[in-house]
Order: C-alpha cells, then structure tokens, then sequence
C-alpha cells in the first residue's frame, strides 16, 4: 500500500503535480490521527502540535516551488554535439545566481528521448549527467521535467515546462589516409615546435636546445635542437561531400561517408587550422566562427542522402559515385 501510495500524483495546474515521499506518507498518517484525536479530545496541546507540524508540511511544499521557479534555463549548459557510440559525462556550471538551495532532477524529452540529467542548484549550480545515443541522429528536445523534494524530502513536486534544444549526434570518426591532402601548405624552417635536426653548438645557444643525451655520448662535440614549423599559405583547406548514394553502394556506406568528413573536420580543428572549408552536399560552411560550426554540426548529424552533386568545384572531393 505504501508503494501505491507514493506513485500517486495530483495535478495542482497543468504545469505542477505534487506526489508524496515515503516520509511524507508517514508524516500525513501522524497529522491524521493527531488532528482526530485533537477534535476528539478538545486537547489545547493536540492542536498546537497538530498546527506546527502542518505548517511544517505547508512550508516544505512552499519552499520546493519557490525552488522549481527559480531554475535557470539549461539549453545553455547542454552541448551541442556529441559522437555516436561515445559517452559524454556532462558536467556543465550556469551562471546564474540561486536563492534555494537544493537537488533538482530533470527529464528532458523530445523524438521519443527521455534524458535524465541532475541539477544542484547552490552558488554555483552545476548540470550533470550522462549523454550516450549509439545511431548518428539530429534529436530534437523540447519539454522538461523538474522533480524535487527538496527541502525536507517529504513531498515529491514537479514542474513542466518547454525549453527547445537541438542535439547533434554526429557520426563515429572512420580514419583514412588523405584526410590531411588536398591542402595548400609549404614548410619554411623558422621557430617551432617539430624536430627537424640537430646542429653543432656555438657559444651563445640556449642551454635548453642542447641535446643532453647526445651530449653525454659525444663530450667533445655538442649538438643543438633545431625546430621547424609549417606555415600555411593563404588559401583555405576546403573538403566538399558528395552526398549521392549510389544503388550498388554497400549498406552502412553512406554513414563511412559521412564518418570520414566528420574525422576530416575534427582533425584539422584539432591541428589548430584556422581557415577550414567544408561543402555538404549544397550546403557550404566556413568553419571559422561557433555559430558556423554549430550550423555544420546540425547539418552533418541530419544529413540524408540526396541526387545532386556537391557544390563548387575546388577543394577534396569525399564521394561514393564513380566517375564524374
């Protein structure tokens, strides 16, 4: 009876339900028999306990929706990619100043997800959880949950409430080989941070560039660490997808497609390119502003398979179809 009991909910309005705890049944079984037995009794003493442990009760409903008002908007701490097959363990702060302290938990649904996540909401709230989807998907979140019961875990309150977010679940990475051709580069040998060999020591250089292993091999003869950097012309690297999915195509090929232009991006990226290109299909992106960056995201985690050929004309060309 008491686990019927506390799976039970009543909707105050559409947008609030209140449901009870383990505790709270107990606590409303004591105000049950000491209100009885007060009226019963006539007993000064009965009403007096009866009343503070019913303003005890009506306080914590109070103060477990002054808490769910004053949650702040979470799509600013939710990211807005992740890798299919991986796990991402979010662990995102909001800037936002609180004034209940307390544990909020959140349901946020939408494309037939339902993503739990947990909110501590203190001087610095922080959003947790744990974010994991196995197939490429552009999933679309909408309405949120907040369940809390805070602050004396007596009632169970939640809050519904609509907050849009899009989430990009991009393909897994495929390695190839060509995913660093295909750009202008030359090498020009001034200070940088590759290796490139070693030189005799002539006084005045820098102790830390000496080959000390080496040197403890060759006392006679020192050698100094030479570095080179790559300095990038001024052309953009440019990849352009070929969304077409031939008939003969094996099945999974289109998702290898996009797998290897995800890793492309990410390489690069990663490789501190700061001019990076990338046309999807008819969809042209400068990767060189967050705002772009997220659009390709969007793009690449809904991409579908299309008759046209990529836009432009320059750059590496990612395609399945054969020939031009």
């Amino acid at each position: 009876m008491l686990d019927t009991l506390i799976r039970i909910e009543i909707p105050l309005t559409p947008a609030w339900r209140i449901g009870v705890t383990r505790p709270g049944v107990l606590l409303v079984g004591v105000l049950t028999g000491l209100w009885l037995a007060a009226f019963y009794s006539g007993n000064n003493l009965l009403y007096l306990c009866g009343a503070m442990l019913s303003a005890l009760a009506l306080t914590s409903i109070w103060q477990g929706v002054r808490l769910l008002k004053t949650v702040p908007p979470l799509a600013a701490a939710f990211p807005s990619s992740t890798e299919a097959g991986e796990s991402y363990v979010l662990r995102a702060p909001l800037q936002h100043t609180v004034l209940s302290i307390g544990m909020v938990d959140v349901l946020w649904s939408g494309d037939d997800v339902d993503l739990p996540l947990q909110l501590r909401l203190e001087q610095e709230p922080l959003l947790t959880g744990r974010l994991r989807a196995e197939k490429r998907s552009l999933i679309h979140l909408h309405r949120q949950r907040l369940t809390t019961e805070a602050p004396l875990g007596l009632w169970r309150i939640s809050r519904f409430r609509d907050e849009p977010r899009a989430w990009a679940v991009l393909p897994k990475a495929v390695v190839w080989a060509e995913a660093y051709s295909g750009g202008a580069q030359h090498t020009k040998y001034f200070e940088g941070d590759e290796l490139r060999d070693l030189r005799a020591y002539v006084p005045g250089d820098a102790l830390s560039r000496i080959h000390w292993r080496k040197a403890a091999l060759e006392v006679n003869q020192w050698s100094v660490k030479q570095f080179e950097q790559h300095e990038h012309t001024g052309e953009a690297r440019r990849l352009r997808v070929d969304l077409r999915l031939p008939q003969s195509a094996a099945e999974g090929s289109f998702e290898v497609l996009l797998g290897r232009a995800w890793y492309w991006v990410e390489a690069h990226l990663r490789g501190g390119e700061k001019r990076l290109e990338i046309v999807l299909g008819q969809q042209q992106f400068e990767l060189t502003s967050v705002e772009q960056r997220s659009a390709f995201f969007m793009a690449l985690a809904g991409a579908s398979p299309q008759t046209l050929p990529p836009a432009g004309q320059n750059g590496l060309l990612l395609s399945l179809v054969e020939g031009p």
